[in-house]
């Protein structure tokens, strides 16, 4: 494989890598403001998507990555260490990020809804590995799934 065609793959690649990275942001934004959106209309049913949280520091290693390899293999530069330190930061703050981040809005977001009045809704909460969708309403009536009632 010749120089210029490992340099479009790896382009390519880093495209791809890219686009995952700011998808990943893009969900996070858009589950933030659709929670702050619920908070700001008092709506009934208040949905905490709590897996979602986790993709900003998904995005945010995603670039990272993304950077250090648009650097060193698409640009052909070794980069400096001061480069690679910072690069490491980024990396590693991102990865806590990823951690902290859905806990942090979770407990904040489920202490104002509580203060609130709202309540914990198990028939329409959900849970998948890390995906957490936590249903809080305003009146127990609305806690429905199908034709049952708590």
């Amino acid at each position: 494989m010749t120089k210029l065609n490992q340099r479009v793959l790896y382009f390519f690649i880093g495209f791809i890598f890219l686009s995952g990275a700011v998808a990943s942001i893009y969900g996070f934004i858009n589950s933030f403001q659709r929670l702050m959106v619920a908070f700001e209309n008092h709506e009934s049913v208040i949905i905490l998507e709590k897996g979602r949280y986790y993709l900003l520091g998904v995005g945010l290693g995603l670039s990272c990555g993304v950077f250090g390899a648009f650097y060193e293999k698409v640009m052909n530069i070794n980069p400096s260490q001061k480069i690679i330190n910072i690069v490491g930061v980024f990396l590693f703050s991102s990865f806590v990020l990823m951690l902290v981040m859905p806990q942090v809005i979770g407990y904040f977001a489920e202490s104002r809804l509580e203060e609130r009045g709202y309540r914990y809704c198990s028939e329409l909460s959900r849970a998948w590995l890390i995906n957490k969708d936590i249903a809080y309403v305003k009146d127990e009536s609305l806690c429905v799934v199908g034709d049952k009632t708590p």
